[in-house]
């Protein structure tokens, strides 16, 4: 799916959720809405926070907005439990975002690929009472750069 696809389903499911909670809807939740879905992949808070300045929205109302993304289930959280700064980063989790993540337990670092192969057998496998939309999946281990710096202090 096109980011321009993946913000309007994000951005119909974001405003029947600010509707059933009774929020405001502001062009500012939208405005951040739509950096989630322009930067595609993970993203942290801070990249949001530089594309949001540039329309003078605010640090808090990034949170805050992206918080309630999380809560109507359109963004989802991936702690980044081995990096020392212990950020979270995110995702949109809508519009058939499936891929694999290599999570380096050493410097948390986080690389992305879409294995078609693992994708055919994840989404063309028949399920008893469930139906898959898309998925994640986290493989952890240590990168290139971790196991080179590994070695040389082995040495």
């Amino acid at each position: 799916m096109k980011p321009k696809q993946i913000y309007e389903k994000a951005k119909a499911l974001f405003e029947t959720y600010l509707t059933e909670q009774n929020f405001r809807h502001t062009p500012e939740r939208y405005h951040v809405l739509s950096y989630c879905c322009e930067v595609g992949g993970l993203f942290s808070m801070d990249q949001i926070v530089a594309l949001a300045a540039k329309d003078f929205i605010s640090r808090n109302t990034v949170y805050n907005t992206v918080n309630l993304l999380q809560k109507a289930k359109i963004v989802h959280s991936l702690n980044k439990q081995y990096e020392s700064s212990k950020k979270p980063m995110f995702e949109i989790a809508i519009g058939g975002n499936t891929h694999t993540q290599f999570v380096c337990t050493k410097c948390g670092r986080i690389s992305e690929f879409k294995p078609q192969a693992i994708e055919t057998v994840i989404m063309s496998r028949k399920y008893t009472n469930f139906v898959p939309e898309h998925f994640t999946l986290y493989v952890y281990g240590e990168c290139k750069l971790c196991r080179r710096l590994i070695g040389k202090n082995n040495k």
